[in-house]
């Protein structure tokens, strides 16, 4: 946690564009593959629910790929856009099946409330705080770095670890340090390829969301902004310390073990065509590692759904 939030200091841009892909992609097969082994923590069958989160990913990331490479003279544009802004019904749906599925895994009462939390969202749709919440917060704050402090405080409260609740008054803390430190000027090159990428990739989007409703900043960013620095720094320690916990995990959740030698293979093999695409286009990577990403994400949701459950009613599994 130290690590992450030095680095975070030191290299803010160049951290948060290069975690998310080189070690990002690593943990979100990873962490995939371990899903699996465990069901994905879903109640019904899990091969149904793998197959539902990934048509989901589909229906959401195909439009911003399109986007990211074709041109906006494209006959069906103005459709596919619109679609687009519609793209956060299938997250949101995802989020709703997660949690009924902790009370009923019928089929009748999932399809039900699937379809009630569609028409929910032509409510939503013209809400603001809809979009960035389920669209911007859940996939990068809310699983980044909520549930990581929560699975956290699940792991400390279950084993009574004095150390556990240290770390996540370190991973709280230390965000909170950053904004308290001057903003060393000379630290920040905006003039790098990590710099351009940060702009073209938006990646400022979450950090100055977040300063919006934090009440630090308004919508817009500038590079010599100090709060917007602070901001990029926090989203670079949330990410690369949630990557590294995950890797730090191997002797208390496993997810190492039963790994097979043509799985490992699999996964390297994976990584290595990513990077491959990162390094031939970082437009083209970050699209395709946006699908992963949300992928893991919506997989993850029946353990995160779980989690709270057993927090609630102070169980263990």
């Amino acid at each position: 946690v130290f690590f992450s939030a030095a680095l975070a200091y030191l290299f803010p841009i160049r951290l948060l564009v290069l975690a998310f892909a080189i070690l990002g992609p690593l943990h979100y097969f990873t962490e995939i593959h371990w899903l699996e082994k465990k069901g994905f923590f879903f109640k019904g069958d899990s091969k149904k629910w793998f197959w539902f989160a990934l048509i989901c990913c589909f229906l959401v990331v195909s439009p911003k790929l399109i986007f990211a490479f074709f041109s906006d003279q494209l006959p069906f544009y103005k459709v596919l856009e619109a679609y687009n802004s519609w793209t956060n019904t299938f997250i949101f749906l995802a989020i709703v099946i997660a949690v009924i599925q902790l009370f009923s895994t019928s089929i009748r009462y999932l399809i039900c409330f699937g379809i009630l939390s569609i028409f929910a969202t032509f409510l939503f749709q013209g809400s603001k705080l809809y979009h960035d919440f389920i669209g911007l917060f859940v996939p990068t704050v809310i699983h980044v770095y909520l549930f990581t402090l929560l699975f956290m405080y699940f792991g400390a409260k279950s084993a009574k670890s004095q150390w556990g609740y240290i770390a996540i008054v370190s991973a709280i803390g230390l965000p909170i340090l950053l904004f308290t430190i001057p903003v060393d000027y000379s630290l920040i090159n905006t003039d790098t390829l990590q710099s351009s990428i940060y702009v073209e990739e938006k990646f400022y989007i979450t950090p100055t969301v977040i300063g919006y409703y934090l009440g630090l900043t308004d919508l817009t960013f500038s590079f010599e902004s100090a709060i917007h620095i602070k901001l990029i720094m926090f989203v670079a320690f949330m990410y690369t310390y949630h990557y590294l916990n995950w890797f730090s995990k191997t002797t208390i959740i496993q997810w190492h073990k039963g790994m097979s030698y043509t799985s490992v293979s699999l996964l390297c093999c994976a990584w290595f065509i990513l990077m491959g695409l990162f390094y031939y286009d970082y437009s083209l990577g970050f699209v395709v590692a946006l699908f992963f990403s949300l992928l893991h994400v919506i997989l993850e949701l029946p353990l995160n759904t779980k989690t709270i459950k057993f927090l609630i009613q102070k169980k263990t599994p």
